[in-house]
C-alpha cells in the first residue's frame, strides 16, 4: 500500500500504545447498582457505544474508562473480536475482561482517528484473520494488537480527517437510521393489514352490531374449523432414529410460509416410536412454546413436527389454507400475551382450539387472500430496495474509510 510520503508506519506499541484489559464479574445487576460494566455487546457494529442494554457491577478498583479513551473488544466471535469505538460520554464506566481500554501519546495520536482505523480494520475482516481461536470465542491478545502496524498522517491532518469522517458518517448513520425505520414500520404494516382484512375491513356491508363483525361473518373457534393435533419427539439416544427419508419439523424449521425442507428427517423407526405423525401438505401450523411462539408455517408436503407445533388441517369447504395462516400470523402478538405468566413461555393446544376465529364466507375469504397478497407483494418490493440500501451504505462507508485510511482524503484536503 502506497500512502503519502509525509505518513509514517510503526507497530501499535511504537505508536505508544498503553493497554489495560477490564476485569471480569459474575455479580452483575441490572438495577444500576454500582457502575456500569461495558460488555462487548456494549460496542456496536458502527462502532459506537451502544447503551440500550447494559449491567451495572459494584467494585471499587481502579480500572475505568474515561472519555477519549478507545475500547477494543478483544474477545468474542471470530466474526465480532476487534470491533472498537471511541468513548465519547463523560461517566464512570468499568469494562470487562473481553474488552481493553487503549491509550496513546496525544502528540502523536488523535484517539478518534485511532478508535475509527481500528474499528475499520475490524470491518476488513482482519482481526479474525489474526484471532486466536478457543472453545465458542475468538481472542486478539495486547500482545498481538501491539504488533499491528498502522500508518498515520501528521497529528494535524489527524485532525482534519476526524472532521471530515465524522460529518460524512454522521450523514450516513442519519440515513441509515431511517432505512431501518422503514424495516420497523414494513412489519407494523405487515400486522395491520393482516389485522384490517381478517376483522372485516374490506367488507363494507352491514355489521353485527354485538361483535362489530360484517353480518355474513360467523365467530368460529379454531376446532371449529381444522382438526388440530402436535407431533413428537424420537430419543435422541438412538441414532436409528434420525437420519431418514421423513421430514421432521422444529420450531426453527417455520418460515412464515411453505415449508419445504427441514433441518433434520426421521426413520420410520423414529415415528413408530413417538408421538410424531405423518400430516398431509397444506397442514397449517403455529408454535406454542418458548421465544417463537406464534411463528408458522404451512407443510409443503407430507411431514412430522415435534410436540411443541400445533399443526391444523382445514376441515371440509369451510376455510382456506391461507386464510387460516394469515389469520393465525395476525393473532402472534396475542399469542404471546396468552403464553406469558410461567417459568418458560407456552401456550397448549386447548388454547389454540378455543381461539375465536372470524369467518366469512369461502368467496370472501379468497377476496382477502388476493388484497392481502397483492398489498404484501407491495411490501416485499420495498423491503427489497430496503435491503439494497442497506448494502450500498455499507459499501460506501468501506469506501470512505479506504479513502481515510490509504490517504486519499488527504490529498483531497491539499487541493481544497
Amino acid at each position: 500500500m502506497r500512502y503519502p510520503k509525509n505518513w509514517i508506519t510503526m507497530s501499535l506499541k511504537d505508536w505508544g500504545m498503553q493497554a489495560q484489559s477490564g476485569f471480569a464479574s459474575g455479580l452483575h445487576n441490572s438495577e444500576g447498582r454500582g457502575v456500569i460494566h461495558l460488555r462487548p455487546m456494549n460496542v456496536s457494529r458502527l462502532g459506537k457505544l451502544d447503551f440500550e442494554s447494559f449491567k451495572s457491577v459494584v467494585d471499587d478498583s481502579n480500572r475505568r474508562i474515561q472519555k477519549g479513551d478507545i475500547l477494543f473488544n478483544n474477545t468474542n466471535s471470530a466474526e465480532l473480536v476487534g470491533k472498537t469505538a471511541i468513548v465519547d460520554v463523560e461517566g464512570d464506566f468499568a469494562f470487562s475482561n473481553h474488552m481493553t481500554r487503549l491509550r496513546f501519546p496525544e502528540k502523536n495520536v488523535v484517539h478518534e482517528y485511532m478508535a475509527i482505523l481500528l474499528h475499520s480494520i475490524w470491518m476488513s475482516g482482519y482481526f479474525s484473520e489474526i484471532c486466536s481461536n478457543h472453545v465458542n470465542q475468538a481472542s486478539v491478545s495486547i500482545k498481538r494488537l501491539e504488533q499491528i502496524e498502522v500508518s498515520l498522517p501528521p497529528i494535524e491532518e489527524q485532525h482534519k480527517i476526524v472532521d471530515l469522517l465524522e460529518d460524512h458518517l454522521s450523514r450516513l448513520d442519519a440515513a441509515l437510521a431511517d432505512v431501518r425505520q422503514v424495516k420497523v414500520k414494513a412489519v407494523q404494516f405487515r400486522r395491520s393489514l393482516l389485522q384490517a382484512g381478517l376483522n372485516g375491513f374490506f367488507n363494507k356491508g352491514p355489521r353485527d352490531e354485538i361483535s362489530g363483525l360484517p353480518k355474513t361473518w360467523r365467530l368460529k373457534t379454531l376446532a371449529d374449523v381444522a382438526d388440530w393435533t402436535s407431533g413428537g419427539t424420537p430419543s435422541s439416544k438412538d441414532s436409528a432414529l434420525y437420519g431418514g427419508d421423513i421430514p421432521w419439523i422444529v420450531i426453527g424449521d417455520l418460515t412464515e410460509d411453505i415449508v419445504l425442507q427441514t433441518e433434520k428427517k426421521i426413520t420410520q423407526k423414529g415415528l413408530d416410536s413417538s408421538s410424531a405423525k405423518k400430516l398431509p401438505a397444506g397442514t397449517v401450523m403455529v408454535a406454542m412454546y418458548g421465544a417463537s411462539i406464534g411463528r408458522t408455517g404451512v407443510m409443503g408436503e407430507e411431514m412430522t413436527t415435534n410436540q411443541a407445533i400445533a399443526c391444523g388441517t382445514p376441515k371440509g369447504q369451510e376455510i382456506l389454507g391461507k386464510y387460516l395462516l394469515y389469520f393465525l400470523q395476525s393473532q402472534k402478538n396475542e399469542f404471546i400475551a396468552a403464553g406469558k405468566g410461567g417459568a418458560q413461555p407456552n401456550i397448549s393446544q386447548g388454547v389454540v382450539k378455543s381461539w375465536h376465529i372470524p369467518l366469512p364466507p369461502l368467496d370472501e375469504q379468497l377476496e382477502i387472500i388476493r388484497e392481502i397478497d397483492s398489498q404484501l407483494e407491495h411490501l416485499t418490493q420495498a423491503n427489497i430496495a430496503t435491503e439494497i440500501l442497506l448494502r450500498e451504505s455499507t459499501a460506501l462507508r468501506s469506501s470512505l474509510l479506504q479513502a481515510a485510511f490509504t490517504g486519499q482524503l488527504s490529498r483531497e484536503l491539499l487541493n481544497a
